[in-house]
């Protein structure tokens, strides 16, 4: 029995390191917990392999003050690229090109890396082209025509006005008092809702922009009638179709097909058109403005936050494609076809006046402005207050 009692002491004390029966202090050396692997191995249910079973198990949970301390550090990043650009000539205040930052970050996801990229960084590019305090590239040197020398001579071309004047601001704050129904123009009606989205810091809505284009079709038509009238004398005017904000998000959602977009232009002959002009709005975030020229045999994008996008090209050439199958009943040839876009298109410095630089562009485009001339847009950012307010005339003023 006593020998029994031995034998089962003696596995006790193996078990917890000797302590319970060997009644000798350990020395030193012994109570250093061993870091060879034969001893993490002779011990399986050791706390430190317990600690590493619960850690499989146990998810991480992230700092208290860690969604605070990224939100502070964003905020440092974007404080330090203003001063840089305030360094180069910004003139807006910190909360716009807070604005603009976060807006460009939205654009940028929206974009998912299919931008062509610029040839400098994005914040230098646009600012030097948003603001007119810069320097001045210096001037291109040309060999004149006598006609160009004539047309010169006619003096400097008026710069665009950055103000209404005492009149029109009279007028434009007593149209903006109103409610209800505004203006009809075609088939587009102007609420006093959709107005105000062309107040000063206001993102502009599907609204504005389609009543926006029916007044330049109707200008485009009323140009064409009276050089009919008059015999066909002079130059021809460009033969411009503009879309409304609906088809190219058709054409994302839906398909061509689906949605049967040939039926939306059916008494219209695209391809007989010198310019197809098409207001997009990205992802509901962002307005921009895309052309087909037929002339030029280029697909062609403006956005005021620069750039092109390969998505927008490949929507458009998938566009004019089945459109041409559909209408002529043959495939497209896409010979002598190129992506445009131009660094010399105006850029916005904030958030919000995407949607103003996109109707200046679908106007700039219908009067059949060169734009790879380098003074083809004669807006700018300065302008864009005036342009909110020059645009509430326009419609108020359209009722037909």
């Amino acid at each position: 029995m006593s020998g029994y009692l031995e034998n089962f002491f003696s596995s006790v004390s193996n078990l917890f390191g000797g302590s319970l029966y060997n009644t000798q202090q350990p020395s030193k050396q012994q109570q250093r917990p061993s870091t060879s692997t034969n001893s993490r191995q002779s011990h399986p249910l050791s706390i430190s392999s317990k600690s590493k079973t619960i850690q499989k198990g146990h998810k991480k949970r992230p700092h208290i003050l860690s969604v605070q301390h990224m939100n502070n550090a964003q905020l440092r990043k974007i404080k330090m690229a203003f001063q840089q650009q305030q360094s180069r000539g910004y003139t807006a205040d910190f909360a716009t090109f807070q604005g603009y930052y976060s807006f460009k970050q939205r654009v940028d996801q929206l974009n998912l890396g299919q931008n062509i990229p610029l040839t400098q960084p994005w914040l230098d590019t646009k600012q030097q082209r948003s603001d007119t305090s810069f320097k001045a590239p210096p001037p291109k040197v040309y060999q004149l025509s006598e006609l160009e020398l004539a047309k010169l001579s006619l003096g400097p071309k008026p710069e665009l006005p950055t103000e209404l004047s005492d009149d029109e601001q009279a007028e434009y704050k007593k149209i903006m008092t109103l409610s209800g129904k505004i203006s009809k123009c075609g088939r587009q009606t102007m609420m006093s809702t959709d107005l105000k989205t062309l107040l000063p810091g206001k993102w502009l809505n599907d609204e504005v922009i389609n009543y926006y284009v029916e007044i330049l079709r109707q200008r485009k038509d009323l140009e064409m009638e009276e050089w009919e009238k008059e015999g066909k004398k002079g130059d021809k005017p460009l033969d411009v179709y503009i879309h409304g904000t609906f088809l190219f998000s058709t054409l994302e959602s839906t398909g061509y097909d689906k949605a049967k977009l040939g039926k939306w232009v059916k008494k219209v002959d695209l391809f007989a058109k010198d310019l197809v002009v098409i207001p997009i709005n990205r992802g509901q975030s962002h307005w921009i403005c895309a052309a087909i020229n037929m002339r030029k045999k280029r697909f062609e994008m403006y956005d005021s936050m620069g750039g092109g996008t390969k998505y927008v090209y490949k929507k458009l050439r998938e566009y004019i494609s089945r459109e041409h199958e559909t209408k002529k009943g043959k495939p497209f040839d896409f010979t002598g076809w190129e992506d445009f876009w131009s660094e010399n298109t105006p850029a916005q410095n904030n958030g919000f006046d995407c949607g103003v630089f996109t109707c200046c562009f679908m106007d700039a485009l219908s009067k059949g402005l060169d734009v790879d001339d380098d003074s083809a847009f004669e807006f700018s950012q300065k302008h864009m207050k005036y342009l909110r307010k020059r645009l509430v005339l326009d419609i108020a003023m359209s009722s037909s």
